[in-house]
């Protein structure tokens, strides 16, 4: 039958055909640490390969045309090699009469192939982990998800969550030697990019080393996957809904009054807004109609626009889709001279900074130190 390589082109050289998947040598840029000792996860190798049974040269062949009998993507050859229950861990060898060297069948990732074979090898070594507990110490998925589900857990009780998963993570790579930073190894549990300096590969590195680097993320799968649960759970918590404008109304805050007057006294002695009357600029933040409400004066020219949306945001937090309703409110509650309505100085003025409080989030730390200094 005929072979091909992985661009479809067919191989008349069976020499080439068997040699082809032996690992190339990968010339990237050199990394302190980054290599992971294989010495230091050779034991959880052993169990892993253990159970593996011998092949015969028939059955060898047998996967092989599978694997280049057809036109098969590096990701239809790791189903093969799945279908067979072979570990993504190991080569089988085969000898011939004619041959001073050994043909090699295997699914070890060609350069450009390095990311698929580590997610789906690394999920392999963690879903067999998870079955060896009495020999190998492991945070499964499935035990955080216990916990946290008999913690009922508020935000609070997240935040913590996270800080006991992330010291696990920790643990682990102290334990297993694993010799990398925290955010080195997350790049394999969301869209898995893979930057190829990760591995300090060259020319008399083993294949034993990409084994440890798919042994090690297997070991902290488990912790990562929940820690992406957790994360999501908290962004889910932090996503207060925003205020809606209501037409002819001043601002709600839940601020108390005496945290609003409190702030008040700040921005007078910050010399940000006019001196008024301290219910007056509680109003402000009471839903109280147009027609009642003493716009806030606001005296600083610096970075005005910036200064009374980051007041806004943070009092408030508004919901920004009804443009013309929060012109109408801001309009308002502010002005920037007695009886002149801001309204008529917004124009494209507007724009920028409101873009940079509700798209970008950038705050004036300045009004974001007195609101936060008086909650």
């Amino acid at each position: 039958m005929d072979y091909y390589d992985e661009t479809g082109k067919l191989i008349d050289d069976e020499d080439l055909l068997f040699q082809m998947l032996i690992p190339s040598s990968y010339d990237a840029q050199e990394v302190d640490d980054g290599i992971i000792d294989f010495h230091n996860v050779k034991n959880i190798y052993d169990l892993l390969i253990e159970d593996e049974r011998n092949l015969d040269k028939d059955s060898i062949l047998k996967i092989n045309d599978e694997l280049y009998g057809v036109k098969t993507t590096y990701t239809q050859k790791l189903e093969v090699w799945k279908k067979y229950k072979q570990s993504p861990l190991t080569e089988h060898l085969i000898s011939f009469e004619d041959r001073t060297t050994q043909a090699r069948v295997n699914v070890f990732p060609e350069r450009t192939q390095i990311g698929k074979y580590l997610k789906d090898s690394s999920k392999w070594v963690y879903e067999k982990l998870k079955n060896m507990r009495e020999e190998i110490s492991i945070y499964t998925y499935e035990d955080y998800k216990l916990d946290y589900e008999r913690k009922f857990p508020n935000l609070e009780n997240i935040n913590k969550e996270i800080e006991r998963v992330e010291e696990n993570i920790k643990s682990t790579v102290a334990n297993y030697g694993l010799n990398r930073k925290l955010n080195d190894y997350s790049n394999y549990f969301e869209d898995l990019t893979v930057d190829v300096s990760f591995f300090k590969l060259n020319n008399k590195d083993k294949i034993e080393h990409i084994w440890a680097i798919v042994i090690g993320i297997g070991l902290l799968y488990g912790s990562y996957q929940y820690l992406s649960f957790l994360n999501s759970k908290k962004r889910d918590l932090d996503e207060i809904p925003r205020y809606k404008l209501k037409s002819n109304l001043s601002y709600w805050s839940d601020y108390s009054d005496i945290e609003l007057e409190r702030i008040y006294n700040d921005l007078v002695k910050g010399e940000f807004i006019d001196e008024m009357d301290s219910t007056k600029f509680i109003n402000i933040f009471r839903e109280i109609k147009f027609k009642d409400v003493t716009p806030i004066l606001w005296k600083k020219t610096s970075s005005r626009w910036l200064s009374i949306l980051t007041l806004i945001e943070l009092l408030v937090k508004p919901d920004y889709t009804d443009e013309k309703q929060f012109r109408a409110t801001l309009g308002n509650c502010f002005c920037f001279k007695k009886d002149s309505n801001i309204v008529e100085d917004v124009g494209k003025s507007l724009k920028n900074p409101l873009e940079k409080i509700k798209d970008k989030h950038q705050l004036n730390l300045k009004i974001k130190k007195i609101v936060e200094s008086n909650k």
